[in-house]
């Protein structure tokens, strides 16, 4: 038990969906986001931008999505040599 987290029941749908959530799972579900909301993506710019820790899960994502530069006011390093 715990007053801060919550934990599904054993064998419950939810604790499906939360054991299936893996950092691999996050990143290919932000590709696939951004391949339907950027369809042309030879006539775009993308740029990551990553408040906080968000920038932490830009380099991971930038190897199956690479951005075309990064923004970064506050962000992590994403330790990416551009």
């Amino acid at each position: 038990m715990s007053a801060v987290y919550r934990f599904p029941r054993k064998g419950t749908a939810l604790e499906k969906q939360m054991l299936a959530a893996t950092p691999r799972v996050f990143i290919e579900g932000y590709r696939l986001a951004l391949e339907k909301a950027i369809p042309d993506r030879r006539n775009s710019l993308v740029l990551f931008w990553g408040m906080s820790t968000g920038g932490a899960s830009l380099y991971p994502l930038a190897k199956y999505y690479t951005p075309d530069g990064y923004l970064g006011w506050g962000t992590s390093s994403t330790g990416s040599p551009m």
